[in-house]
């Protein structure tokens, strides 16, 4: 039996070589069942509670669509029902059975990315990582790092938090989880605390996976 990180490194490849052509991923294409055996393995497909159009998404799709990543230098993948159709984003590694994410730490990261990114326009001009003072890097090599670890300050918050704490999450192929309307205040006032306490700093790709964290925050594409 394959391990996780092996299935991950033949889809990537795939991946990576439909990026490289210019061939429509559609039902004709070499890659097209392999990738669509690998969306129909994401945990979330197999969930009961997924919405039915959601499944008919992934059950009906015509095409793939690679694209290049808007907060990562990785690759996206993405799948529509027609040829009119909006692209979907899906999460190809899911599929590889890499570990679901868990959604109060995804909601709550994509709460405040606009901040990361602000943060790193701010300092388009002159990125120079903090720790080793490596400059003129490609864009895509610099990270946008919280000081504070992100999951310090979000322990700290949810310690202190007088409210009521998001337990259930919307979940779709092309926003990933997010918050129900009922959540509101509990998404302003993390947004809040966090603005409050977070400090950034610049780092190359290098001394931030080094240290451990997996935050890249790029322009979009």
């Amino acid at each position: 039996m394959t391990t996780i990180k092996a299935r991950e490194a033949i889809a990537r490849k795939i991946i990576t070589e439909c990026f490289e052509d210019d061939t429509p991923v559609t039902k004709d294409h070499k890659h097209f069942e392999y990738l669509h055996k690998l969306i129909k393995n994401i945990p979330i497909y197999k969930n009961p509670s997924l919405n039915p159009e959601q499944r008919d998404l992934i059950e009906n799709t015509i095409e793939f669509l690679v694209r290049p990543h808007n907060v990562s230098a990785g690759l996206i993948l993405c799948l529509r029902t027609s040829e009119e159709g909006e692209w979907n984003t899906v999460s190809w590694k899911m599929g590889c059975g890499g570990k679901p994410p868990d959604p109060l730490t995804k909601v709550m990261r994509d709460i405040v990315f606009c901040d990361q990114k602000e943060f790193k326009q701010q300092n388009q001009h002159d990125l120079i990582c903090s720790h080793c003072r490596r400059s003129g890097l490609e864009w895509n090599e610099y990270h946008a790092d919280h000081k504070v670890p992100f999951k310090l300050l979000k322990i700290n918050f949810l310690k202190q938090y007088k409210g009521k704490v998001p337990t259930r999450f919307k979940y779709r192929m092309s926003e990933n989880y997010s918050l129900y309307d009922e959540d509101e205040q509990f998404s302003k006032d993390w947004y809040d605390y966090h603005k409050e306490h977070v400090f950034f700093q610049i780092l190359c790709k290098r001394c931030n996976l080094s240290k451990g964290s997996k935050i890249c925050v790029c322009l979009p594409v």
